[in-house]
């Protein structure tokens, strides 16, 4: 008799057990909401770079290209995007006003299907700006004697 309370009791504990690990992680992608990916960030991560320089990034296909946004220390940077049948390139270039600074690039955009927010990003070292150097002035004029 103890045998066949064992086995209803692993039997319970299974079937419990399967329930609570039914949890998939994929579920938003089963729903049809499948996150935009960024890849290919030019210049690399971490790269050292001029004030306004000008940036690139690949974007998935799958994401709606009205929605791809990216910001630079929480100052915008307009990208024009390119469609490439099977993914977008954005490009840009960073605000001028950064300078001497390390600066976080951070992406966004939303997928066609589903509205998924997809996130992503790279860190750039800014270099300080050209700073005009003044030029004394030197005296042409000339001295009679």
């Amino acid at each position: 008799m103890t045998i066949t309370k064992s086995l209803i009791t692993l039997l319970c504990l299974l079937s419990f057990s399967h329930q609570a690990f039914s949890y998939n992680a994929r579920s938003e992608e089963e729903k049809g909401c499948k996150k935009p990916k960024f890849r290919t960030f030019v210049p690399e991560h971490l790269s050292e770079v001029e004030p306004g320089s000008e940036i690139s990034f690949h974007v998935s296909n799958w994401a709606d290209p009205s929605t791809i946004k990216a910001e630079a220390r929480k100052l915008p940077v307009e990208l024009t995007i390119i469609d490439k049948t099977n993914f977008f390139v954005a490009k840009g270039k960073l605000p001028g006003d950064l300078q001497n600074t390390f600066a976080r690039i951070n992406l966004f955009a939303r997928s066609k299907e589903g509205g998924c927010l997809g996130q992503g990003g790279w860190l750039l070292k800014i270099k300080p700006g050209q700073t005009a150097v003044e030029i004394p002035e030197s005296d042409n004029t000339e001295s009679t004697q």
